[in-house]
């Protein structure tokens, strides 16, 4: 019986000479030196680094196209939500105090200019999908004799809601738009729903009943949120002189 007759597969022959198998690392290592050498050239790096940079430019020029039209779609003018977007946003007092606020509710008043708008947006920007901002004379719309219930439930329900330049709004019924204004803001703070303010009027006109809204709101305002008088420059005349 010869030697192949007792093969054992637990136990194979060793091979020598021509037919001895060849590591895979023996034979490809010549183009592995080579591969990485490649990555070591500094032009190759470079090359690799501004096509990672126009990678993350075109993905962000794509969020913005998405982005802006969801901006516009919760109400923020077609401005502030390009401002917004393209990130040039300054750190400005309006926008610090938004930051450091967690109360439910919160009013920026100012004079003309000073970026409460901005502010504002972006409590929206920085909310959920069914964040709102509305300006005063749209919400002004609501206390008229048809009144629109469904718009009226959406800013009452919606996660965040922004109003803007409250004490601007036209309404030969004053009486009405501050009842209307008193219930949305009772079923939002009831919800512990976020309402940011914005207002040129100071503290006393705002608190006074015959040009603001009264101590019944003032004092809803007062005992569950805050109301921040912001003094500076005008930021929108200052842009443009930059610009000149």
């Amino acid at each position: 019986m010869s030697e192949e007759d007792h093969y054992d597969p637990r136990h194979p022959p060793k091979r020598t000479g021509p037919n001895k198998p060849v590591h895979g690392s023996e034979f490809f290592q010549a183009e592995i030196d080579q591969l990485w050498s490649h990555f070591d050239d500094p032009a190759y790096q470079e090359k690799m680094r501004s096509a990672e940079g126009e990678r993350v430019r075109r993905e962000e020029e794509i969020k913005r196209r998405e982005r802006e039209p969801q901006l516009r779609m919760r109400g923020v003018p077609p401005d502030i939500a390009r401002l917004i977007v393209t990130g040039h946003v300054e750190q400005t007092p309006c926008v610090q105090i938004l930051r450091s606020t967690v109360c439910p509710a919160l009013v920026i008043s100012g004079q003309t200019g000073v970026g409460k708008t901005v502010a504002a947006a972006i409590w929206v920007d920085e909310g959920t999908n069914t964040a709102r901002m509305v300006s005063a004379t749209q919400l002004a719309m609501l206390t008229k004799a048809r009144v629109d219930k469904d718009k009226f439930e959406e800013l009452c329900r919606c996660s965040v809601l922004a109003i803007d330049d409250l004490g601007t709004e036209v309404d030969s019924d004053r009486g009405a738009f501050r009842s209307r204004f008193d219930r949305l803001m009772s079923r939002r703070i009831a919800a512990s729903k976020r309402t940011v303010i914005t207002t040129n009027l100071t503290a006393i006109e705002f608190q006074h009943p015959g040009i603001g809204y009264g101590d019944r709101i003032w004092s809803r305002l007062s005992q569950h949120g805050r109301f921040d008088e912001v003094d500076g420059p005008d930021l929108r005349l200052r842009a443009r002189g930059a610009r000149r």
